[in-house]
């Protein structure tokens, strides 16, 4: 499993620009003790001025903020409130998590830079992928630039106070970052992410496209019973999916899980007539994918540019295939368990 790890002092020393006019900072006086980014230690206390340029950077005990490329409006508009996806758990859809001007900026940033295009785990195929913060036994990596115009818009802070208000972990700032990446769809490249959970006690995803609509994320009992089913965290084919999926329903269905009964016998009918040849494996999808969404078991997401999503990890949740014109980039960050 991926982790991260911890930066004693996270301070801006010297300040450079790059050709995109973004300030980066450096990582001074670092110290590897855990293998993770304490979350509370991103939003570090201390205050740097460097005199050899414009540029101001302040870090006080609740954010860092530099004077970069993108700045925040001066007169923002009030944020639409969190809301909860499911009503008996606690993951979240939160609006305008990111300025717009943001996330097209992050957009920006990443293509300016190589993809990741090593061999995604899940599914055999290629990452696309710009990593921000990752660490394994082998080495250690940082993108500065990145955690810059972050911390300047509060991301992380914004996401220590949810962990505490939503999710009731106590303690939120000493909850550490283990993963920060940004991903890449378009056809041809990667299109898609099949269905998966993550390895975090919390997940963010945040949109950096225009627009996205197809976010499947499944409830926790469905999810504990798939994971029950299917340890391996997620599925190499759709296929493969929706036959577990199946089955974690069927034994469900025992317990009073399932609402309306006479749907999901016409979803049960439909399979068999698939066994039997009778009808294509396309309408049983069909059926079982409305059922779900019936049943308030899944929810496909759309998600304008900026906002996010904050779930447990242990949800399973999918990223439909984009449309052929469509290029979509996401923002995602594992928060994983308190450094002891």
């Amino acid at each position: 499993m991926l982790v991260g790890f911890h930066v004693n002092y996270l301070l801006a020393a010297p300040i450079k620009s790059n050709e995109l006019g973004v300030s980066t900072i450096c990582l001074r006086n670092t110290t590897i003790r855990r293998r993770a980014i304490r979350l509370g230690n991103i939003i570090s206390p201390s205050t740097q001025t460097n005199t050899n340029t414009n540029t101001k950077t302040n870090i006080n005990k609740h954010r860092l903020i530099s004077t970069t490329a993108v700045s925040p409006n001066p007169n923002p508009k009030p944020k639409p409130k969190p809301s909860l996806i499911f009503p008996n758990n606690k993951a979240i859809l939160y609006p305008s998590f990111l300025p717009q001007s943001l996330a097209q900026y992050l957009i920006d940033l990443a293509e300016s830079k190589s993809w990741n295009t090593d061999e995604e785990v899940l599914d055999g195929g290629r990452l696309y992928q710009q990593d921000i913060i990752y660490v394994d036994s082998e080495r250690q990596w940082t993108q500065p630039e990145y955690l810059v115009l972050l911390n300047k818009h509060n991301v992380f802070q914004v996401l220590q106070d949810s962990l505490q208000e939503y999710f009731g972990l106590e303690r939120s700032r000493d909850y550490i970052v283990s993963y920060v990446f940004i991903r890449k769809y378009q056809h041809g490249l990667r299109p898609n992410l099949l269905l998966h959970s993550d390895q975090s006690i919390v997940s963010l995803t945040i949109e950096l496209s225009e627009r996205f609509d197809g976010f499947w994320i499944l409830d926790e009992q469905l999810s504990q019973e798939l994971a029950r089913l299917e340890p391996d965290y997620g599925f190499r084919d759709d296929r493969r999916a929706l036959r577990y999926l199946y089955r974690a329903i069927t034994n469900l269905a025992k317990k009073d899980y399932i609402l309306d009964v006479e749907a999901w016998e016409k979803v049960r009918s439909t399979k068999q007539a698939f066994v039997n040849k009778l009808v294509a494996w396309e309408e049983f999808e069909s059926h079982l994918e409305s059922f779900l969404l019936r049943e308030n078991t899944l929810q496909v997401l759309g998600m304008s540019q900026g906002d996010a999503v904050i779930f447990p990890g242990y949800l399973y949740h999918r990223v439909s295939s984009v449309k052929p014109n469509q290029t979509r980039y996401s923002l995602v960050v594992f928060i994983e368990k308190p450094l002891s």
